[in-house]
């Protein structure tokens, strides 16, 4: 039991979420095994599984290794803010890969092993960069939780923000601009940039150079936020 007391509960959750995911996919493959690899990520990772499941768990793993970081003693330890900063950062983006790499790994192999006399070559390009595209955008929304953490320090306020951003393109597609529906999964599984049964990779490539450099603003925006803000509020020693 010790070892499940150290590894932290929404990590098990995480290889609980990739299983499932494992046997839809199969199941999904075992009926229709001519499928398209971003057909089958848009069926499986769907906006209501991203709201209510995958990005909840992903934030409360990102808040959990936080917290973690915001003891006094850990700043002191770490020299500087700036350097507490790139450590914890850097933290969340390896959190944001191993995250992904559970959740669409067993999907990827089962579709490129088990069925790869189907497979195309659009569909290995689409695997390299849809993996790559999941990461940044994880490694962007752990920079925001970040951001909202450091700024409010309330877990259900980053909960709360971070869900309010991946349901915008919604609001503003649906309700404001009138247009069709864009949701969350629809970008992320970048699905829009297959037309005429032809994949575009080099948009979703493009896509890609967009996200790292949002990243890099947002990495930016912490820095300042850091150096102006009294963070002596951490959480205290235990």
């Amino acid at each position: 039991m010790n070892i499940f007391r150290k590894i932290n509960i929404f990590w098990i959750l995480s290889f609980v979420l990739s299983c499932f995911f494992a046997v839809a996919a199969y199941k999904v493959l075992f009926r229709y095994n001519t499928i398209r690899l971003s057909v089958l990520y848009q069926a499986i990772f769907n906006d209501l599984l991203f709201y209510a499941i995958i990005v909840p768990i992903f934030v409360g793993n990102i808040i959990k290794l936080i917290d973690e970081d915001m003891s006094y003693s850990k700043m002191i330890s770490y020299g500087s803010r700036a350097n507490w900063q790139k450590k914890v950062m850097k933290k969340l983006f390896i959190a944001s890969l191993i995250y992904i790499f559970i959740l669409v790994t067993p999907i990827n192999v089962e579709r490129l092993i088990l069925w790869m006399k189907n497979s195309q070559l659009q569909d290995y390009c689409y695997c390299i960069l849809a993996f790559i595209t999941y990461v940044l955008i994880f490694t962007l929304i752990s920079y925001i939780a970040f951001i909202l953490k450091i700024q409010w320090n309330m877990d259900i306020l980053v909960l709360v923000g971070i869900i309010g951003i991946i349901f915008a393109p919604y609001l503003l597609t649906r309700i404001i601009l009138k247009t069709e529906i864009i949701n969350f999964s629809y970008i992320i599984n970048a699905y829009f940039l297959f037309v005429d049964n032809q994949y575009l990779w080099f948009a979703h490539e493009l896509m890609c150079i967009v996200i790292i450099a949002v990243i890099i603003c947002v990495y930016a925006l912490a820095s300042f936020q850091i150096k102006n803000k009294d963070l002596l509020w951490r959480n205290d020693e235990k």
